[in-house]
């Protein structure tokens, strides 16, 4: 969303995105956390509430319907409200429970409340290419996840040089970390080796990249392969958690260094299960 916020409100319906300004919002008295909420930029206009789903959460859409409620009182706004839950598999979707606000009171509820469901896979790649380029950032998504891994290959590269095309060079690198992490998140069985050879990363004048792709001497060279995947895996949890989540305490960083190879395995691929800090620390 922070790199490419008014392409995601194409993909919502949204008429005119770029009226809007995107923000990450926390609710601290409840713990509750939106991922996205969307301002319109003059004050007039609906706001736009933007959930990402990557897991089985019954209740996901009860969850942010208090979302929308908790952040309006906190604002005393009882304009219009669009709830929008993006699902990154129909699994997902499947398995939550309809929410039906019926109010109790005597007088009437004025929050006048719009509630969308989006399921990534449902769509194709050049339907996010379509509605913006931008949106092929989401294609891992709409790719069956038995796919074999030549043909990911292929994809990856193709993904990679359309992004590159739709934003400017000084945001390529976040562009492949996020797509990156839609990678892992999408084919489980990926490691991120495997992940930075599809994106053709240039690691080789980095110390981590030579252990990490086996490049130096063939002596020690399976070892310098099982300490570098450790350490890349190390490496891309604490970007990728400072990225979503802002500056981690250096005291987990520590933990995350020091953790074990099936420890860094089981939190890389509960990424996106994660709705705060919090829930990493727990």
């Amino acid at each position: 969303m922070q790199i490419s916020g008014d392409a995601i409100l194409k993909l919502i319906g949204v008429k005119n995105p770029q009226n809007y300004e995107s923000i990450s919002i926390v609710l601290k008295e409840k713990k509750l956390y939106p991922d996205i909420v969307a301002f319109p930029k003059k004050g007039k206009g609906e706001r736009i509430f933007i959930e990402f789903q990557g897991n089985v959460d019954k209740m996901i859409q009860f969850s942010m319907a208090s979302k929308i409620t908790m952040s309006c009182a906190h604002d005393h706004y009882n304009g219009p409200v669009l709830g929008v839950i993006i699902y990154t598999d129909q699994n997902c979707k499947d398995n939550a429970l309809p929410v039906q606000l019926n109010s109790t009171f005597d007088q009437t509820c004025n929050l006048c409340a719009t509630f969308k469901e989006i399921v990534l896979p449902s769509y194709s790649e050049k339907q996010f290419s379509k509605i913006d380029p931008r949106l092929t950032i989401l294609a891992p998504f709409t790719v069956s996840p038995d796919v074999s891994s030549k043909k990911l290959k292929q994809l990856c590269y193709k993904w990679k040089n359309t992004l590159y095309s739709a934003y400017p060079e000084t945001m390529h690198k976040d562009i492949v970390n996020v797509l990156s992490l839609f990678i892992l998140n999408r084919f489980r069985d990926l490691s991120v080796k495997e992940v930075k050879e599809m994106l053709n990363f240039d690691l080789s004048a980095t110390r981590a990249g030579i252990e990490l792709i086996g490049i130096g001497k063939k002596e020690g060279k399976k070892e310098g392969e099982r300490k570098g995947k450790k350490e890349g895996q190390r490496h891309f949890l604490i970007m990728a958690l400072k990225d979503r989540f802002g500056k981690l305490s250096k005291q987990f960083e520590i933990e995350i260094r020091q953790s074990n190879f099936n420890t860094l395995v089981k939190l890389r691929k509960s990424l996106f299960n994660y709705s705060s800090i919090e829930d990493v620390y727990g």
